[in-house]
């Protein structure tokens, strides 16, 4: 139980990181699913990344990374980086499934886990430094 707390202590922003990041991709993909039964791939793909980004924004910046700050100014700049750092992942993102979908053919919901995966780390990199430092 010791080596466990240990492996926690050290790598708690990772740990806490890569399970909010599990929950935003699970709400990402049910929100894919259930749009991509009445629209299109990609107004899917941007309605479910819309509400994953917002479930992530606050996850990340009040358990993740405690930017407890409510400042006006400091929410403000970390609202609008994080919104920037995450269309250029949603972009990667729709690229990747129109490629991967709707030009290849595969199976959306198993190409939507894929690219959420590299999204996930693209992520990390933004939120951790640049983002969210302290």
């Amino acid at each position: 139980m010791t080596l466990l707390i240990n492996i926690y202590k050290k790598y708690r922003l990772q740990i806490l990181y890569v399970i909010m990041g599990g929950f935003a991709t699970v709400i990402n993909a049910v929100i894919y699913w259930l749009c991509s039964k009445i629209t299109g791939n990609v107004a899917a793909t941007a309605i479910a990344w819309f509400v994953a980004v917002l479930f992530a924004f606050f996850t990340n910046k009040l358990i993740v990374f405690e930017s407890k700050s409510m400042e006006w100014l400091c929410l403000l700049r970390e609202f609008c980086l994080f919104i920037g750092c995450r269309l250029f992942s949603g972009g990667l993102d729709l690229l990747f499934m129109y490629i991967t979908v709707d030009i290849c053919g595969y199976h959306g919901l198993l190409m939507k886990v894929i690219s959420d995966v590299f999204v996930t780390i693209i992520n990390f990199i933004g939120s951790r430094f640049l983002i969210f430092k302290r």
